[in-house]
């Protein structure tokens, strides 16, 4: 709560909102906004650090993040298994087929290196 001064206080971390609000004695101050006016601003603190806004966003981010759905757990379930095959399988093409020849280790090569960019778990997000 503002107790002394007069300024205009940039809220936009908390609310989006671009334009300052005017802020006086009295007015209630969210913490995580910034003073952006000219004047000093002399406030009262009436919560903790635990119940302020930035506070209870982090807790939500942290809720979202750590709440994933049942396909987000299966995706990853299978990547899981999938990225070592494809990485074993593609390393196999890559080196084994040298064994019978040049020719046939540079197209080898070349199959297992495709093969790789094809097969990146990445192109199933």
């Amino acid at each position: 709560v503002v107790l002394e001064g007069k300024s205009t206080v940039d809220e936009s971390s908390l609310t989006g909102e671009s334009r300052p609000v005017s802020k006086g004695p009295g007015s209630a101050v969210s913490g995580g906004t910034v003073n952006s006016g000219a004047a000093e601003l002399v406030v009262r603190t009436t919560s903790t650090t635990n119940d302020s806004a930035v506070a209870r966003l982090i807790r939500l981010m942290e809720e979202a993040q750590s709440n994933r759905s049942e396909t987000e757990q299966l995706v990853d379930e299978f990547a899981r298994v999938y990225t070592p095959v494809v990485v074993i399988l593609a390393l196999l093409m890559c080196t084994v087929p040298w064994v019978w020849g040049a020719e046939a280790g540079r197209a080898w090569s070349m199959n297992g290196l495709v093969m790789l960019v094809i097969a990146c778990p990445c192109a199933l997000i």
